[in-house]
């Protein structure tokens, strides 16, 4: 036991020895400016490197982070616009079996969540979510609002499913 401690507070004391990365932006953390009220994107210094969003969805930017400005939007560490994520129920897409529904030109397409790499090019008009592996899209439908429903409806008389990989599956 005694070896046991010994060993754990010589490492202990190693890496808290251990001389820090100087790269101040390794990661970076949302906090909302008090004096506009907008977010931003702080280094460990607390000096403000990205922002001025009206929301952020992601509190520690470390590759990637989902920020809302006009739409729900993937920026990358320099501030530059990654993806458009698909809108869903007052917020950004969720995340599904690892992906997340994306647009771009009015079409939707799946990313790898963790890495934001397109798995699936936008070219259906409806997707549904990966669920069992499997998502349901359609090339040609319609998105119908209801009165009176913050929902919308989507029709298609060519639904099928893909794969991960964009394969249809029969």
């Amino acid at each position: 036991m005694k070896t046991s401690l010994l060993i754990f507070s010589g490492l202990l004391i190693f890496f808290s020895c251990s001389p820090a990365k100087n790269d101040s932006d390794i990661f970076l953390i949302a906090k909302q400016d008090s004096k506009n009220g907008l977010f931003g994107y702080y280094n460990q210094k607390n000096e403000k490197v990205l922002g001025d969003y009206p929301m952020v969805f992601t509190d520690t930017l470390i590759d990637f982070a989902i920020i809302y400005d006009s739409e729900f939007i993937m920026i990358g560490k320099d501030g530059k616009v990654l993806h458009t994520i698909y809108p869903f129920e007052n917020g950004p897409d969720y995340e599904s079996e690892g992906t997340m529904r994306i647009v771009k030109d009015g079409l939707i397409g799946y990313i790898n969540s963790r890495t934001a790499e397109v798995i699936v090019k936008p070219q259906y008009e409806c997707a549904f979510p990966f669920e069992d592996g499997l998502a349901k899209v359609s090339l040609n439908c319609q998105k119908i609002k209801h009165e009176n429903d913050e929902h919308t409806e989507l029709q298609s008389q060519e639904w099928f499913y893909i794969d991960r990989t964009g394969k249809r599956v029969n």
